[in-house]
């Protein structure tokens, strides 16, 4: 979703629809009471869809489990979550 689009190949709805928070290299965790190393999540896709964006992340510390998840956009509503955005020292 990093692509540039032309403003003439884009539709009034794409154009008028809320961008993603997160973008591709950022960052994200949930912030849980007596966690003192977070479960950082690095963003590795974003995917539009009807009512927003996919978001596919790949954990930065498990060594055994499930190693990607996938999110929607909805999870940001919740106050919890924190973006560490691509380009700033983590």
């Amino acid at each position: 979703m990093d692509e540039k689009l032309n403003a003439q190949e884009m539709t009034v709805e794409e154009f008028m629809k809320p961008r993603c928070q997160v973008k591709v290299g950022d960052r994200i965790y949930r912030r849980q009471k007596n966690m003192t190393i977070p479960d950082r999540l690095e963003v590795v896709e974003v995917k539009p869809n009807d009512v927003g964006y996919f978001i596919k992340c790949r954990y930065l510390y498990h060594s055994i489990g499930p190693f990607e998840r996938t999110f929607s956009d909805v999870i940001f509503r919740d106050e919890n979550w924190v973006i560490e955005k691509k380009g700033v020292d983590f």
